[in-house]
């Protein structure tokens, strides 16, 4: 009697702490992921923008 008790207030923790686990594992995916998206609309599409413009000034020169 007294197993099957123990066994039943064990089991709610091992699914809260199986829950915590994952839902930590996916707000690090998604925080990795919101990260990516800042640096790729920072300081990356100022540089893509700046080798785009002095792609087309390039390409401009060239059909003048």
């Amino acid at each position: 009697m007294a197993m099957a008790l123990i066994i039943d207030l064990a089991r709610p923790t091992w699914q809260f702490y199986y829950l915590l686990r994952y839902g930590a594992f996916m707000l690090a995916l998604l925080s990795q992921h919101i990260m990516e998206e800042k640096s790729a609309s920072g300081s990356d599409s100022i540089q893509s923008n700046q080798a785009r413009a002095s792609f087309s000034d390039q390409m401009g020169k060239g059909t003048k």
